[in-house]
């Protein structure tokens, strides 16, 4: 596990780690929205960190 990225949004930190599925041969990105230490949001993509990060974004949006 590695970590990805992080960044702020909306009042939100953002954090997206990266693991290598081996025995899959694929990359596998979770992400969690965090708001006052407490996970509100998660996502998880296989296509790219970024991807898992825009999934974040559209859940924090739509709560709004």
């Amino acid at each position: 596990m590695e970590l990805y990225s992080h960044d702020r949004y909306k009042g939100y930190l953002l954090f997206v780690e990266c693991y290598d599925m081996q025995d899959e041969d694929y990359w596998l990105y979770e992400g969690i929205a965090q708001l006052n230490g407490t996970t509100i949001f998660t996502s998880k993509s296989i296509i790219s960190g970024a991807n898992t990060e825009l999934q974040l974004k559209a859940q924090i949006d739509e709560s709004a």
